[in-house]
């Protein structure tokens, strides 16, 4: 029988750090966050990658051009091997990092080669041995070792077909979880599955794929989650405790799900925020995490990490990256309404802060002045989704309304061009060759808008490439 032991927190407010594009991190859309053996810590981010020594950033991208245009700059994950290099991934693909050169590269399979291995990993998992947990597609799982001088496939033929979406070291072996949710647990000796559980597959049905991932808890006890679901797993016996989990709760959105070494258990909700798993013997509640009366809440959390100093470092989709450590009682964080945007001017002094009903702010971090200009025609104030400023103090506004916006000598204008661009919600604004901007809408693709000539040109999922016509970040 499981004994449940209680992990509630005393303090209902937490004490944040906040770190975003004010800060010199070009995107506030943090997806990953590693600190490494010498104590920087890495943050990969929409738009690339950055290491962060406490008081700067600094971008890295791949050295070579051909390099450049092979990587992706949409960060998902790093990890640290035995050489201390680390181990990028982004887009599809895996990019390594060497301090001893201070060199990014997408060449990664001179490194492999040494082991043997040829072909490119799909998932790739470093335990806390260092050794090297590699799936390729065609060929299986392999177990390289921490000097890559040595490669062992696991025992189990399916997993050459499978697409694995998850690997995870526990105290009762290597846990893998495929995209159809078959859970396996394998003898990290042996290399042998030990345990195969098909339970997650069976309940969705045949033909149901999702990115599954798998999160061990002091307690024995794998949470499993999708964008869709959450499940509980008990490791010691192999049963399912979904029926412990809060009826409604465990359907909402799980982004992200961490322990901290104090044994509370994380989770970032897309759009709820951050919570705290309870455990009682009468079952297993979510706990709404808040800030201190003073702040602004978080939103969307997308990113939970705890280093080796215990700082709990907590990355969002639009708000960049806060810290909380028990030690720590400072708090930074200003209030404003809702906050969908935020971009430093090139005045150098001032920041346009993009809100879900209160305007345009610009506002002066130093003076605290702040001036609200009116988005919209009518009564109510336009939601401002998006914010790209050009040189010359051109500042142009993308809004939860039809249109693009643009604000200049003191006025705001709706840009009229006679193309689908006109009746678009433009969610997403970067800046293009020469003086064009790309505009990411919701539902109509990607245009590439030319404000010197009003020329625009369309891309959408039928006459391009594009995957989606739902475009939220460039």
């Amino acid at each position: 029988m499981m004994v449940i032991i209680s992990l509630v927190m005393s303090a209902e407010g937490l004490y944040l750090n906040h770190l975003n594009t004010i800060n010199h991190l070009s995107n506030n859309k943090i997806n990953s966050i590693f600190r490494d053996s010498d104590g920087f810590l890495w943050i990969g981010t929409s738009s690339g990658l950055y290491r962060y020594d406490g008081y700067t950033f600094k971008n890295y991208v791949p050295e070579s051009a051909e390099n450049k245009d092979t990587f992706d700059n949409s960060i998902e994950g790093i990890q640290e091997d035995s050489e201390g290099r680390l181990w990028i991934f982004s887009g599809s693909k895996y990019s390594v990092y060497d301090p001893s050169t201070d060199i990014m590269t997408t060449e990664i399979s001179g490194i492999l080669g040494t082991s043997g291995i040829t072909g490119t990993p799909a998932l790739l998992y470093i335990d806390s041995t260092k050794s090297i947990w590699l799936h390729i597609q065609g060929q299986g799982l392999y177990r390289v070792s921490p000097d890559f001088r040595n490669a062992e496939m696991v025992k189990d033929d399916s997993l050459k077909t499978v697409q694995l979406t998850d690997i995870e070291s526990t105290p009762d072996g290597i846990v893998t979880l495929d995209n159809n949710g078959v859970l396996k647990i394998i003898d990290p000796v042996d290399l042998k599955v030990v345990r195969s559980d098909s339970f997650i597959a069976d309940e969705l049905g045949k033909g149901n794929t999702y990115v599954f991932t798998f999160v061990y808890d002091r307690d024995r006890l794998g949470w499993i989650f999708s964008n869709e679901r959450l499940w509980l797993y008990d490791m010691t016996d192999g049963k399912w405790l979904n029926d412990m989990l809060p009826p409604m709760d465990h359907r909402r959105f799980v982004k992200i799900l961490e322990q901290d070494r104090s044994g509370n258990l994380w989770i970032g909700r897309d759009h709820q925020g951050l919570e705290q798993i309870v455990k009682s013997n009468d079952g297993i509640s979510f706990k709404k995490i808040t800030s201190e009366p003073s702040q602004e809440d978080i939103n969307t959390v997308t990113s939970i990490y705890e280093d080796n100093s215990g700082i709990v470092w907590i990355g969002t989709y639009k708000k960049g990256l806060y810290y909380h450590h028990q030690s720590t009682r400072k708090f930074n964080l200003y209030p404003f309404n809702d906050v969908n945007c935020i971009l430093p001017s090139s005045d150098g002094q001032n920041v346009w802060v993009g809100t879900d009903a209160a305007g345009l702010i610009r506002w002066n971090p130093a003076t605290g002045q702040r001036n609200t200009i009116k988005v919209g025609n009518g009564q109510l104030q336009e939601a401002v989704t998006s914010l790209l400023e050009f040189p010359d103090g051109t500042l142009y506004i993308g809004s939860f309304n039809r249109s693009l916006k643009r604000y200049r000598n003191g006025k705001i204008e709706t840009i009229v061009t006679n193309s689908a661009l006109d009746n678009s919600y433009c969610w997403a604004l970067a800046k293009g060759d020469g003086d064009k901007i790309i505009v990411g809408t919701l539902g109509a693709g990607i245009f590439v808008f030319d404000p010197s000539t009003l020329k625009v040109n369309g891309y959408n999922s039928k006459n391009s490439g594009l995957c989606s016509d739902y475009v939220v970040s460039i």
